[in-house]
């Protein structure tokens, strides 16, 4: 039996600042707009941002939401003007998010970098990047830059089309790629492609994906944003003054010395020895989702053809390293216990080398509820403090992972902060994080858009959970209870909000738990 007291939102505590809210996250209209960019991105890469199409990564998140996160961190005025609409309704060219940017004197790290996208939209914009993976698959896509190592890489991206496991796609006649689900399916009638290509003809050929990774270099010399109009034509937008260009260095030393400089690291990010303490502004990452993909696996089907082209350090095992990788895999015989330490080994580290008044900003999405409790032990144990986040629409609706299937399709980002910095004490009844909840998405809350109403009230529930005083410990009881009760009443409610609220409310006094949740 789980029982709430009541705890006053003015409640004492040493680091409270005032009862007017600081809020970091941007706008709902500004949310809802980068949701609209993120959307029209994962629909077509290729298009909108060639440089992503260099290389296959697993679950990768929208650049232009990089973006935005990346200019609301360091901008935090433009919460509610990053973006805007003009008179006709279309996206306004002349808000923030499509102007010139230039934040060299940050440095920002990325400690589970993946396919790369933190770095690249950083260095887009001026700044100084680390990255850091465990992955050398990872690794490679972001430090390749001698000629031969560019064709390896055209080379790995095609064998996606050209194995035994490449399917046909029917409806549309044509061979698929292997990675169309996160996972290596098996097939019993492989299709043979032709590996080099036939004139502009064929898809997943050599010449095929030379051409994308010559499209994804001319990208970088001109980088653009695009968008859609209301009547569907899509608008390019250049920045004359930004370019996709780093000077790889060595050592951190020669990072501060360097302009546009990337220092790029392979190994475990919880031993980030070649920083300093402090030494970073910003940390902005994409972590693995709990047990959603299973990188290192996926990656061994490139790394096993890297490792016979590519003479490197980091690429002498026979498999890729998976002893330090953060995820729940029961072949590899980690559970949420190992998923917990290694994600809280990883942002301790990322404490250390953080400046005091710098934010943690990471992504997370997850249909399991004690998935976001286990995130969130981890900011807390590593010494952050969840102070706002924002939810985004980051899948592509007809995406095969979520289509007709009831999955959600968006992520939550979440903005944290040290412990020792000041913050605004929150009421940590469910109730309250559901009104703040609806007040937060308004009209949207009776829309059919109940993802964006639950991902806002799991932010609110974590938040008031990160945001409380001494007095009260927030339990992985009291976060599953409250989300369960929600489901049910949700359930139950075609228009939930005033019911929803006065019976969290009685939730509140008592209320059976269900372990099995």
């Amino acid at each position: 039996m789980t029982r709430y007291p009541n705890l006053a939102r003015s409640a004492s505590s040493t680091n409270q600042t005032s009862k007017s809210e600081r809020r970091l996250a941007p706008s709902l209209e500004v949310e809802q707009l980068i949701s609209k960019l993120a959307q029209d991105e994962t629909g077509k890469r290729q298009h909108y941002r060639p440089i992503y199409s260099l290389h296959k990564w697993w679950a990768r998140r929208p650049g232009t939401l990089f973006r935005a996160i990346l200019l609301l961190a360091t901008h935090p005025e433009l919460r509610g003007t990053l973006l805007a609409n003009n008179a006709l309704g279309d996206l306004d060219p002349s808000a923030p998010h499509f102007q010139n940017h230039n934040l060299s004197d940050w440095i920002i790290l990325d400690p589970f970098m993946g396919g790369g996208t933190t770095l690249v939209e950083a260095n887009r914009i001026g700044m100084r990047v680390i990255g850091c993976d465990i992955n050398p698959v990872a690794y490679w896509i972001g430090e390749e830059e001698e000629y031969r190592n560019r064709f390896y890489t055209v080379l790995s991206n095609m064998l996606e089309y050209n194995n035994m496991m490449t399917p046909y796609n029917y409806p549309h006649r044509k061979l698929h790629h292997l990675f169309n689900y996160h996972a290596m399916p098996l097939t019993t009638m492989p299709v043979e492609n032709n590996v080099w290509g036939v004139g502009e003809e064929g898809v997943g050929t050599f010449v095929n994906c030379y051409r994308r990774y010559r499209n994804a270099k001319l990208y970088c010399q001109e980088p653009f944003e695009r968008y859609k109009n209301r009547s569907g034509q899509v608008i390019t937008h250049y920045m004359q003054q930004e370019t996709i260009s780093a000077h790889l260095v060595a050592s951190y030393e020669e990072l501060l010395r360097t302009e546009r400089s990337a220092l790029l690291l392979c190994g475990d990010s919880a031993r980030l020895d070649a920083l300093p303490d402090a030494s970073v502004n910003l940390v902005v990452t994409d972590p693995p989702y709990y047990d959603n993909v299973h990188y290192s696996e996926l990656s061994n089907f490139f790394y096993v053809w890297l490792a016979r082209l590519v003479k490197h350090p980091y690429f002498q095992s026979e498999l890729v390293p998976t002893e330090g990788e953060a995820v729940v895999n029961k072949g590899q015989g980690k559970n949420e216990e190992d998923y917990l330490r290694l994600l809280e080994a990883v942002f301790r580290e990322a404490y250390r080398v953080l400046k005091p008044e710098g934010k943690l900003v990471f992504t997370f999405h997850h249909m399991n509820p004690r998935a976001w409790w286990t995130v969130f032990q981890a900011v807390q144990r590593s010494g952050f403090r969840l102070v706002d986040f924002f939810p985004v629409q980051s899948e592509y609706r007809v995406n095969p992972h979520i289509r007709n299937k009831q999955a959600l399709d968006m992520d939550l980002v979440l903005i944290c902060q040290k412990q020792d910095q000041p913050f605004d004490a929150l009421s940590h009844s469910p109730s309250d994080a559901l009104e703040r909840a609806y007040q937060a998405v308004g009209a949207q809350a009776s829309n059919g858009t109940r993802n964006l109403l639950y991902l806002h009230f799991v932010g609110e529930l974590l938040r008031s959970a990160s945001c409380t005083t001494a007095d009260w410990e927030p339990s992985q009881e009291w976060f599953l209870s409250a989300l369960q009760m929600f489901e049910r009443l949700c359930t139950e409610q075609t228009q939930p909000r005033k019911n929803v609220v006065v019976q969290l409310a009685l939730f509140e006094t008592a209320v059976d738990y269900d372990a099995n949740l």
